[in-house]
């Protein structure tokens, strides 16, 4: 059932709202750019002391921000979460200037024009208050009566104080990325106008009825009424009306304009722009006055039809990315075309049609640049925060959107709106309910939802979900799987409406420190500033570039796999990744394959993004991609085809080619049509394994014969798991001992593959990097993959680029490295983890050493168990073998044995297990013994939260003699604090005794010591927290310590 919603144009008129308007001037306008006389007013003074009537002393330059000019409190903290401000000031800023009206403005009323202020602005002209306005969207528009001609005084109070409560994260407003800046940017100007103006013009395109409707709204300015002729032109078409305007009044006309033919339609690959002229001639006795508005539009229809998004009737997926207001250069969103310009460009380069503005508007410049494009707005007030709570807030946010509407409404990109991002607060929905149905009554040209991310309301046009029926609508949240058979058809299960993917992706990647040098505006890069000394100060500064280009790679290897498990899932509506480019607030969150300026940063190219991200992406259902010589791989292939029109006589086939470039297998599948849409079947592809040269990495390709569309997947092929034992004069070893020692000492040869690793020394691990960031999401115990030589002997046998791929999963999955801190310098490892770039540690998989007399060959991750069904840890367990054998291995650094000891004690307080009641995704049990405090266990919260009582099981190596706990809270922010607890021991983790242990924590971040009433010998812990200290139902320990007796 396709939603559409019945609507009259004279019913939508009746509810127009006019808000700010761009009406043509037959008077050249006076231009109120440059120099104005500036005065802070911190203590809000101005007001009652009547600062409109004396002369200010400092200059700034407007259009701009106080930012721009060097005026505030200069702020020198290196803040790591964010970029910086040179300066900062909140609060009341007093702007002041001459102006010279002309003598043709004589007897003519005038309106003065700021295109985008910040945030609240009163204005008075000679000393007489003109009016108050308070968007963040639209721009601010001040009626005056006539103005003598000759000098006059201009007096413009802008308020960047919090006005009402839109939330401290809400991109309109925070620091993390526009800033909270104060002035005032794009056009500034003051205009006369006619005694009958335009005020505002909406247009109604109707393509089936091959016609223009627009509902025109005259002001008459005058005393008396006027007699109007109307007059529209679109093309050749042309369509009359008229009216009477009562005086002091406004009035709102239907004008209709019926073409002569069917229209060129608006799309993504036929963005065709329109423009209809609008004329009047108002009369009074024998005197006529004329106004003339012109209006880009689009025939543009965006519509539901049940789970599907339709554009001008066809089957529409949203392949988008977010724009969060950040722009480094000005620290406020530009008005100019070109900075526009580019973003489209770029937005459509890499294969995207959407953009979502995260809690916050753009400027005029904007959407005229995405009309040009083909690309589709969602559109957002500026609010990240509880609705419903706040009546002051909720008649803001209803205000904004209709003057949001009013702005923008005619642009074809504008074609869809949201609330906000992520609401909270008891009464959300209520407010939501009510403000969507004003929306669609007011302007049934676009599709609305509620917020991006929640609630789904049966109200909502669509939907904007991070997940359905408990199930994550992204790979974030769920194991992740090395296939490419998933999607998301249980999530789909029981929508109402087009159900899209909330902020997709995520991944992170490190810093490209190269950008640094681009920061020349308003905001400097100290954060980034500060992670490339800590990899300095950690001696790695070389390995800046590489890390980040091998780190992007993991990334797109990501990225990939979340939006073709989308794409796979028939009805789905599309996706808004987080995003295309960085988002250097709320902790540095570096998740894009562009930097914050929009620029390619070197990782990956827009021609490889787009194979999968263009309106024709072939995809593969693949089961595995790891395989072995001898089975079989089968494969499905379907597509998902969103473009112009059906593909007719289409020539799908399939190749696979080896690491060389040579095609190994090919096949092609029956020629057909291809209907708008995706889950169109292609075919099966078989390859039989037997005779492939193995070990080898293989590339299937899926292509549209004739076409540019081509989609690409990397499988390996390894040998058989067979027995390996190590060569002759290779000693295989799983700890580091005295036998060890020994053996190196004397001039042998050891491959070490340590079951256990110092506490403090180990670092865990995953296949997938790190989601968002760790500054905001703390305990992820992820890195941004490996960093390796590819034709490095020990890799001889094992495949590999220099970055992490689908073959490193069953490696890397809950996997670990090791800190090489006691390392000689200048030493590093053959097989390297990169780690988060808030920390930079050197981490080990796989490295070398001269100890002694001997060799020694270390390698952290599992190479030994269940071979027989991990064909690649089996593969890069050979390799390493046949390398400790050969003459090639022949390390340079020579390290002490002390520093191995080290590394791989085996202390009696060595955790063996650890189990807890329970645990959220991300924030496992092993984080309260990894020795690291910035990673913690926390049991699960949002929906799955699970109530009190919470334990920890804890078994040591050895038997040990305790006097005691030392347990640490988590270090972050400030819940899951733990309250009441009691603790046990047993001897076999079955019969517990006791408790030994019992009291109270006080809610806060300091360590607390638990006392045993006397020493007990145990090798088994367990921790009850009985309570919360923080009134909530989470309980989280960062760190928890066994304290031997004396």
């Amino acid at each position: 059932m396709r939603k559409v919603r019945a609507w009259s144009l004279a019913g939508v008129l009746a509810g127009i709202c006019v808000c700010a308007a761009m009406p043509a001037f037959a008077a050249e306008p006076l231009s109120l750019a440059g120099e104005w006389r500036l005065q802070l007013d911190p203590e809000n003074r101005g007001l009652t002391e009547n600062w409109p009537a004396r002369p200010f002393a400092e200059t700034v330059t407007l259009p701009g921000s106080l930012d721009q000019n060097g005026k505030g409190t200069p702020d020198t903290e290196p803040h790591r979460s964010y970029l910086s401000r040179k300066v900062t000031y909140t609060g009341a800023a007093w702007y002041q200037r001459s102006i010279e009206i002309p003598q043709d403005w004589q007897s003519l009323p005038v309106e003065v024009f700021l295109e985008r202020c910040h945030w609240e602005t009163r204005l008075w002209v000679d000393g007489v208050e003109a009016g108050m306005r308070d968007s963040l969207c639209a721009p601010h528009v001040y009626p005056l009566p006539p103005l003598t001609p000759g000098p006059h005084i201009l007096c413009l109070r802008v308020d960047n104080s919090m006005k009402y409560p839109v939330g401290v994260n809400a991109h309109s407003v925070t620091e993390h990325t526009q800033t909270n800046w104060n002035g005032v940017v794009g056009r500034m100007e003051m205009r006369t106008l006619p005694p009958v103006e335009i005020v505002s013009v909406r247009v109604f395109p109707e393509a089936a009825a091959q016609r223009v409707r627009a509902g025109v709204v005259l002001r008459n300015l005058m005393d008396h009424p006027f007699d109007v002729r109307l007059s529209g032109e679109v093309g050749a078409a042309r369509g009359q009306a008229q009216a009477r305007v009562a005086p002091k009044s406004d009035q709102t006309v239907e004008l209709e304009v019926p073409l002569d033919g069917a229209p060129a339609l608006w799309d993504e690959f036929h963005p065709k722009l329109h423009e209809l002229v609008v004329r009047t001639v108002a009369n009074h006795g024998s005197a006529a006055r004329e106004d003339t508005r012109r209006v880009s539009f689009g025939f543009r229809d965006i519509a539901a039809d049940g789970m599907q998004l339709t554009l001008n009737g066809n089957p529409h997926f949203l392949r988008g990315t977010l724009e969060c207001c950040i722009f480094p250069l000005t620290g406020y969103p530009p008005t100019d075309a070109a900075y526009w310009d580019k973003i489209m460009s770029t937005v459509r380069r890499w294969g995207l049609n959407h953009l979502r503005f995260h809690s916050w508007c753009p400027p005029e410049a904007a959407f005229t640049a995405a009309d040009a494009a083909g690309i589709t707005f969602q559109v957002e007030t500026p609010v990240w925060t509880d609705l419903g709570k706040f009546p002051d807030l909720d008649q803001f946010i209803r205000d904004e959107s209709d003057r949001i509407l009013e702005a923008y409404g005619n642009h074809p990109s504008f074609a869809m709106l949201a609330v906000g991002n992520e609401p909270s607060g008891p009464d959300k929905e209520v407010f939501l309910n009510d403000i969507v149905p004003h929306w669609q009554k007011k302007d049934p040209r676009r599709l609305y939802t509620t917020c991006s991310g929640w609630p789904e309301l049966p109200v909502s046009d669509y939907h904007v979900l991070p997940e359905r029926n408990r199930i994550p609508y992204r790979i974030h949240g769920r194991p992740v799987v090395p296939s490419t058979d998933t999607d998301y058809v249980k999530v789909m299960e029981g929508a109402t409406g087009p159900v899209v993917s909330h902020e997709l992706g995520q991944w992170c990647v490190y810093p490209s420190y190269e950008e640094i040098p681009k920061y020349t505006g308003a905001l400097e890069p100290r954060n980034l500033i500060g992670f490339r000394e800590s990899l300095r100060r950690n001696g790695m500064p070389d390995l800046a570039v590489p890390f980040s280009r091998a780190s992007g790679r993991l990334q797109l290897l990501m990225y990939k796999a979340d939006m073709e498990a989308v794409l796979r899932t028939p009805g789905a509506g599309g996706y808004q990744l987080l995003a295309l480019h960085d988002f250097p607030g709320q902790g540095s969150a570096l998740e894009g394959f562009l930097d914050a300026f929009w620029d390619d940063k070197g990782a990956v190219s827009a021609g490889e993004f787009r194979r999968f991200t263009c309106e024709t992406v072939p995809l593969l259902r693949v089961g595995k991609f790891v395989w072995t010589a001898g089975e079989t791989l089968t494969a499905r292939a379907e597509i998902a085809h969103f473009g112009e029109k059906p593909l007719k006589n289409a020539k799908p086939g399939w190749m696979i080619r080896d690491a060389q470039g040579q095609a190994v297998a090919e096949g092609a599948w029956e020629p057909r049509d291809i209907p708008l849409g995706n889950g169109t079947a292609l075919g099966d592809l078989s390859w039989p394994l037997a005779g492939v040269t193995a070990p080898g990495r293989y590339t299937i390709s899926v292509v549209l014969e004739g076409t540019p569309y081509l989609n690409q997947w990397s499988v390996w092929v390894y040998p058989p798991a067979a027995p390996q034992e190590a060569p002759e004069g290779v000693t295989l070893a799983s700890e580091w001992s005295r036998d060890v020692e020994k053996k190196l000492k004397r001039g042998g040869t050891v491959l070490l593959c340590p079951e256990v690793i110092a506490p403090m020394r180990r670092v865990r691990s995953a296949f997938e990097p790190i989601f968002w960031n760790t500054q905001w999401f703390p305990g992820q115990n992820r890195q941004l993959g490996i960093l390796c030589d590819p034709a490095h002997p020990a890799l001889a046998a094992f495949p590999t680029d220099g970055h992490t791929d689908w073959q490193w999963w069953e490696l890397l999955d809950k996997s670990q490295f090791v800190r090489l801190d006691d390392f000689p310098e200048g030493f590093l490892p053959l097989v390297q983890g990169i780690d988060d770039w808030n920390k930079n540690r050197k981490l080990g998989a796989v490295f070398e050493a001269k100890v002694g007399k001997g060799r020694l060959l270390v390698c952290t991750l599992d190479i030994a168990k269940d071979l027989d069904k991990r064909p690649a840890a089996a593969a890069l367990r050979r390799s390493l073998l046949a390398y400790a054998g050969s003459d090639a291995f022949a390390p340079k650094h020579e390290v002490k044995p002390d520093v191995f000891r080290r590394v791989f004690a085996q202390g009696t307080s060595s955790v063996v297990r650890i189990e807890a009641d329970s645990a959220a995704s991300g924030f496992a049990p092993e984080n309260a013994v990894d020795g690291d405090p910035d990673t913690i266990w926390h049991t699960p919260f949002s929906d799955e939260t699970v109530p009190y009582p919470h334990e920890l099981r804890i078994q040591y190596a050895r038997e040990m003699k305790l006097a005691g706990l030392k347990v640490l809270p988590r270090q972050d922010v400030a819940n899951a604090y733990i309250g009441r607890y009691e603790v046990y021991t047993a001897p076999d983790g079955r019969h517990w005794k006791g408790p030994v242990a019992e009291g109270e924590f006080p809610a806060g971040k300091a360590p607390q010591t638990v006392k045993f009433a006397a020493p007990v010998k145990t090798s088994w812990i367990k921790f009850v927290a009985l309570s919360s200290a923080a009134g909530d139902n989470f309980a989280a320990v960062a760190e928890l310590e066994p304290l031997p007796a004396k």
